[in-house]
């Protein structure tokens, strides 16, 4: 069934193609790929009210029942917001047997107090029990405190006289002592904003001759050091080298691409010159490299579409 829609974007009309393309025996995959592929996330959030307004029916879940594996993973990267997207990906993290403790880093660590709250509604509201009910039966020890005071912690600007004390608190809890107090390093580093936890990595070298990132590396080890690693590590530079790595060598983690890619889709472009600064290549067509068919088609039009 081909696709003959108007040139002016009609939520009703794509919402009425794509239960056409959907019902019965089989699915035009054509009419799928070609919505999701050039609708924005916007545009689809109007197409999934339309759908539900006119056929009575969940969208993502009749996309989810007529599609599998890294397509349908595309078309979620598409169709959910970023909240319902980032709350799938802890969910997916942590549920079955073991835990995917960097994926939750890559969704948390860089968070904003607003991102969290957002996530943890959409994690409540889908799978009906909180965030921390799940993170609380999946890690234990530091992890789990790092995690917690992520999704707890205000997040907030702090300001400038608090940065002397900490880097004081922060030398006497590792540098200056025999052990090391992990949870001053998880309640410091994670209580404020990634710009005042760039300022504190500053103000740490500056004052001890190595910079705080350098003392976590010496201090630390497992989850706990990866978590605080990534929040020391500034945004886009962390990105663009979790991304490279998805993309680098013998095949390609999609795994990787589709957690952070739409998790990322309002910072892709400074991630992507950040990405062409330190490895001399543009992201979209790197990516465009490494994946194929349907599922790369929505990959680089629909969320790679800003670079």
């Amino acid at each position: 069934m081909p696709l003959t829609s108007s040139t002016r974007f009609d939520a009703s009309y794509d919402a009425e193609q794509l239960r056409k393309a959907m019902k019965g025996f089989g699915t035009d995959d054509n009419v799928l790929v070609h919505i999701f592929a050039t609708r924005s996330n916007e545009e689809l959030q109007a197409v999934r009210e339309a759908y539900a307004s006119l056929i009575k029916r969940d969208l993502v879940e009749d996309m989810i029942s007529e599609t599998s594996g890294d397509y349908r993973r595309a078309c979620l990267a598409a169709l959910l917001t970023k909240p319902e997207h980032d709350a799938l990906m802890l969910h997916n993290a942590m549920k079955g047997l073991g835990t995917d403790e960097n994926a939750m880093i890559e969704i948390l660590a860089h968070a904003t107090r607003e991102d969290v709250d957002s996530i943890k509604d959409a994690y409540l509201a889908k799978y009906g029990r909180t965030l921390e009910h799940d993170i609380e039966g999946d890690t234990s020890g530091y992890t789990k405190s790092f995690f917690f005071s992520l999704t707890n912690s205000l997040r907030d600007a702090g300001n400038p006289e608090e940065i002397d004390r900490d880097i004081i608190e922060l030398y006497h809890a590792g540098a200056a002592k025999w052990g090391t107090d992990e949870s001053a390093f998880i309640d410091i580093v994670t209580k404020h904003d990634n710009e005042y936890v760039a300022a504190l990595n500053v103000a740490y070298g500056r004052r001890f001759g190595n910079t705080l990132l350098g003392a976590v590396k010496s201090e630390m080890s497992g989850w706990l050091y990866k978590g605080l690693k990534a929040m020391l590590t500034p945004h886009d530079e962390y990105f663009a080298h979790a991304l490279f790595k998805a993309v680098d060598g013998a095949g390609t983690c999609d795994a990787t691409l589709l957690r952070i890619l739409p998790s990322k889709r309002d910072r892709l472009v400074e991630i992507n010159n950040r990405f062409m600064n330190m490895y001399d290549k543009d992201l979209k067509h790197r990516i465009k490299e490494e994946v194929s068919g349907k599922y790369a088609e929505i990959l680089l039009n629909n969320v790679l579409r800003v670079c």
